[in-house]
């Protein structure tokens, strides 16, 4: 899937995605791409939801190179 970061922590290590007009996911640095830069605000990214019994949680993110 395709989104943006709406809000990123740096110092904390957690934000939100936007994604599918207005919708929001939690992001943990742990599930950023160990090979990528830094996350900043208004970047645009990949990610990968996982379904699990206890809701929906963002399994990969990494930038989109321009």
């Amino acid at each position: 899937m395709k989104g943006r970061v709406k809000w990123w922590s740096e110092e904390q290590g957690y934000g939100f995605i936007e994604y599918n007009d207005n919708e929001n996911i939690f992001a943990h640095v742990e599930s950023v791409d160990k090979n990528s830069y830094r996350i900043v605000e208004d970047q645009e990214i990949e990610f990968i939801l996982e379904e699990k019994e206890n809701g929906t949680f963002l399994k990969l993110l990494k930038p989109i190179e321009n």
